[in-house]
């Protein structure tokens, strides 16, 4: 049988002048930032550990289950200078014993954990987190995807405007939408269109997997790094 690829979507250049609301460039005064600071240290004081998180296909949806099984917890993320900041960078300015180590981590998407759960249960926890989750935009396909010529089973026929609007070759017939050709939606290894994840998500396929990786934490003034297996800095 033969597939054909699923075309990328040419969108036409808009001729209209762009307006930009000023409002949402603002930046965070000097007091805001100071508030933020003070806020992660009083959560690490009240608190027995932090750890240093690195999360795939984070999205809000997926993660707000974790942010509820932890509620008497604390997650801070996005705002990795200023956690930096708060912990210490050096030995010097440091707010706590080898906070300036769990600083040094707190780069990229990481995100700070703080808890006064103990490490087994925290390890653990993060090793089994393993949710199936829609590819985004940009992400890379994780299988070959493929769709039939002929009726589309189980796909409402008001959604075909829709299909349509997704470069998919498709026709009503006595209600039903047929697809008028085979076509390979994405390979494995292809970087998603916004097109192709959406078509992914229409026909309910979870591709990507949300998790969590524990990189280091610190606990009552001792750090463990589990990136490198360097061990506990006592």
């Amino acid at each position: 049988e033969k597939f054909v690829a699923l075309r990328d979507p040419v969108m036409p250049k808009s001729k209209r002048e762009r307006i930009v609301a000023l409002s949402r460039a603002t930046k965070r005064t000097k007091q805001q930032k100071g508030e933020i600071i003070q806020s992660i240290r009083d959560c690490i004081d009240m608190h027995t550990s932090c750890y240093v998180i690195s999360f795939s296909n984070r999205r809000n949806v997926s993660f707000q289950p974790v942010r509820d099984h932890w509620r008497s917890s604390r997650f801070f993320c996005g705002k990795n200078k200023l956690m930096q900041i708060a912990l210490g960078r050096s030995k010097e300015n440091e707010h706590r014993e080898n906070l300036q180590l769990i600083s040094e981590n707190l780069v990229h998407d990481n995100v700070l954990f703080v808890t006064s759960c103990g490490a087994e249960e925290v390890l653990k926890y993060f090793e089994e987190l393993s949710t199936p989750d829609f590819a985004r935009t940009g992400s890379a396909a994780t299988e070959d995807f493929d769709l039939k010529e002929g009726v589309l089973e189980g796909m409402e026929f008001s959604m075909e405007p829709r299909l349509k609007a997704l470069s998919l070759p498709v026709r009503l017939n006595n209600r039903k939408i047929e697809l008028l050709g085979n076509i390979s939606v994405c390979k494995v290894g292809q970087t998603l269109t916004a097109e192709q994840s959406s078509i992914l998500k229409l026909f309910n396929r979870k591709t990507s997997v949300f998790s969590g990786k524990v990189l280091c934490y610190w606990e009552n003034g001792k750090f463990t790094d589990l990136s490198t297996k360097n061990g506990v800095h006592p």
